[in-house]
């Protein structure tokens, strides 16, 4: 009976201790879900900033190769922008950065024990409130990418805590968006490769934002991209785009403009539908390709939407070509079997259209 009496006993003390490990673990479950989705949303805000650094390297090149927009397709989200030369370039709409969050409030102190039996205990006093937590600081910006011409070629430049500076390769050399053209050969030698563009990146690594300049070399910035735990908020994103938030991607008459996140910096690319043509009085489709025989010869007239114009005509070898600039008449005489193409510049001060006009010759 004895027995009986002390295993009774340890069992109700035995659960009295088990009783008391019970906590709610909501509140870790939560933070744990929180990080996941930082982390995602980190993951996607570089892939987003990479990308628009291809997009940058791809209008850069319609710029640096006279090149023109020859289609604007509109997403939920962006656009794809068609260049005459076949490459194109995904533009999503940037968002506004988040502010950093706020600290979490300090918990509720717990109530005083009451007296144990026996004498009649006072009764506990409340416990003070907890301090409210500190405000989260403000998101810190991402290192800016930008392009900037100099001179008659466009490079790289990089924005970090406001100081913009051009991205150089290990030897101290500004890094160019598109590949530059080798020089001419003297005396008979060959000429030098010309160097190729190189497209930079950003990651996220232990907390900061680096950068690659287009080599196996990543540089460490110096700016925080996430915020600490605890008594300060997680830090908020300046946005998630290099392009604006706002029509990143605008059509102005005959040119197409394109807005970076600064809301300042643009870059304009005429559309090729700025030229028209016709053909016997019919409209004549640039984009397509025209069937004739060898030694047929057509005459085509043309419209062009820009102010104080040249007009320059680069032809291969299987197609020869005449012009009328006072009558805009383009007489084309094809010379061989084969593929023939053609190469129609129309310029002025500001901007450049391009045609290509492609012959399948019988």
């Amino acid at each position: 009976m004895k027995m009986k009496k002390i295993f009774f006993i340890a069992l109700v003390a035995l659960t009295g201790v088990v009783s008391s490990c019970k906590y709610d673990d909501a509140e870790i479950w939560d933070s744990v879900e929180n990080l996941a989705d930082r982390v995602t949303s980190l993951e996607q805000l570089t892939q987003q900033l990479n990308s628009d650094i291809t997009a940058m390297q791809a209008i850069a090149a319609a710029l640096q190769k006279n090149v023109s927009v020859s289609e604007v397709e509109t997403l939920v989200d962006g656009y794809i922008i068609y260049f005459t030369d076949g490459t194109k370039a995904i533009i999503k709409n940037g968002k506004d950065g988040a502010d950093g969050k706020d600290g979490a409030d300090g918990k509720d102190g717990e109530n005083g024990k009451d007296g144990a039996d026996g004498k009649d205990g006072e009764n506990g006093k409340d416990g003070a409130d907890g301090k409210d937590g500190k405000d989260g600081k403000d998101g810190a910006n991402a290192p800016i990418i930008n392009i900037k011409k100099d001179g008659e070629v466009y490079y790289w430049t990089i924005t970090v805590d406001g100081v913009t500076e051009w991205l150089t390769d290990e030897e101290g050399n500004k890094i160019p968006v598109t590949s530059l053209g080798g020089t001419d050969g003297k005396d008979g030698a060959d000429g030098k490769n010309g160097k190729d563009g190189i497209s930079p990146e950003v990651k996220i690594e232990d907390g900061y934002w680096w950068v690659k300049n287009g080599t196996s070399s990543w540089t460490n910035t110096g700016v925080k991209a996430t915020g600490d735990k605890g008594d300060t908020g997680a830090q908020g994103l300046q946005g998630d785009s290099y392009f604006a938030a706002n029509e990143p991607v605008k059509q102005v008459g005959n040119v197409i403009v394109f807005t970076l996140s600064d809301g300042v910096t643009t870059f304009e690319v005429p559309m090729a539908s700025a030229v028209t043509y016709t053909l016997n009085g019919a409209a004549f489709d640039a984009e397509s390709e025209y069937t004739c025989t060898v030694n047929s010869r057509i005459t085509l007239n043309y419209q062009v939407n820009l102010n104080n114009y040249s007009v320059e005509i680069l032809k291969n070898e299987k197609v020869t070509a005449s012009l009328d600039e006072s009558s805009k008449v383009i007489t084309i005489t094809m010379k061989e079997a084969g593929e023939g193409k053609l190469v129609v510049l129309f310029y002025n001060d500001n901007q450049t259209i391009t045609s290509v006009l492609k012959f399948n010759i019988n």
